[in-house]
């Protein structure tokens, strides 16, 4: 199996659980990822590298859309990090060449994990602590 497969494989492990802990966190999920298609018709509507002076109000809109996404996404991003910080979900290193899991790793060991630049692919899944259901992967690349 080669790294793509691998992520791949993981992805597919991505899911939501019953635990009532994170209903909040896959709430904020959903919304997140309910703007993306949004984001995405912005971008075949107009041609964002060469826009011509009638689409100013168009790339606009496509502004705030994509605030709008940053925004949500950074609000399931802090929710995820509160509830790591809490104990309710772990994180788990995979080792990206031998692509299997590493470790149980700390929200700091994640960060350093992730800034490290040399460090260009970096994979860590997120699980419930309770039932240890994968609800998301982190990568670095």
């Amino acid at each position: 199996m080669n790294l793509k497969d691998y992520i791949e494989q993981l992805e597919n492990k991505n899911g939501y659980c019953q635990c009532q802990d994170l209903a909040p966190l896959y709430e904020q999920r959903k919304r997140t990822e309910s703007l993306f298609p949004s984001c995405k018709a912005f971008q075949a509507d107009v041609d964002l590298k060469n826009p011509l002076p009638q689409d100013r109000p168009f790339i606009q809109k496509y502004k705030e859309k994509v605030r709008e996404v940053h925004g949500e996404a950074e609000e399931y991003y802090n929710q995820l990090t509160n509830l790591v910080s809490s104990g309710r979900l772990r994180l788990t290193h995979h080792n990206s060449e031998e692509l299997k899991p590493l470790r149980p790793i700390s929200l700091g060991e994640l960060e350093l994990i992730v800034d490290n630049v040399e460090n260009e692919r970096a994979i860590v899944t997120v699980h419930c602590s309770n039932c240890d259901q994968q609800i998301d992967l982190i990568k670095s690349y």
